[in-house]
């Protein structure tokens, strides 16, 4: 996700490649990891994940933001072998296609996807590490729709969402206290230092030819 989301267009394109060789190996008499269906249904579930996380963590998003997302991440359409104007291109196109997939009847969890999860969220002796896995949990938990946490057999109350809102409002203040070589991986630091060179060096250049 680094690569694909802060790297070059090799970095891009070599993660893709990646992901496509991982996918090659998850195949069965009636599914394929290559599913057109399938990608684009993962690759909503982050267009809706990660904006939401930001503004629980970071700050708001505007509309803009939320729909440059969209479009820039549509990329991902030719590296993963999937059709023409097949992902949202905006947070209105992402929003409606999430309603119907919610809607539709077609979302299931099995008795499989309900072990993964557990296995993922509650692992064997998790709270020797409780400060590092309750907030994972609470902001998974918290912030699936009802339905799908229902069908997962989490449960949640009252008391969750007042946790979830005490450890949103100390992570966000800790991320505003720590130095960005602390709260920002070093590729995406990497990333705005050439956007920020190449928007200096076009501003030189306009100057110059002003001039």
């Amino acid at each position: 996700m680094l690569a694909l989301t802060f790297g070059s267009d090799e970095d891009a394109i070599a993660a893709a490649a990646r992901i496509n060789t991982i996918h090659d190996r998850v195949t069965g008499p009636t599914y394929s990891a290559h599913d057109p269906d399938l990608l684009r249904w993962v690759h909503a579930t982050l267009l809706e994940s990660i904006p939401l996380t930001y503004e629980l963590l970071v700050g708001r998003l505007t509309a803009e933001d939320r729909d440059r997302y969209c479009a820039e991440s549509a990329v991902m359409e030719p590296l993963l072998g999937m059709p023409a104007a097949w992902l949202p291109r905006d947070s209105a196109q992402l929003d409606a296609y999430l309603r119907e997939m919610l809607s539709s009847g077609r979302l299931t969890v099995t008795d499989a996807g309900r072990a993964i999860a557990r296995a993922v969220l509650y692992p064997p002796r998790w709270r020797l590490l409780w400060p590092a896995f309750r907030p994972v949990q609470l902001l998974t938990i918290g912030t699936l729709p009802p339905s799908i946490r229902e069908a997962y057999g989490f449960e949640w109350g009252a008391r969750d969402e007042r946790a979830l809102a005490r450890w949103t409002s100390g992570l966000r203040t800790a991320l505003r206290l720590l130095p960005p070589i602390a709260r920002q991986w070093p590729m995406a630091r990497r990333a705005a230092l050439t956007i920020r060179r190449a928007r200096e060096s076009s501003a030189q250049r306009s100057r110059e030819s002003a001039a």
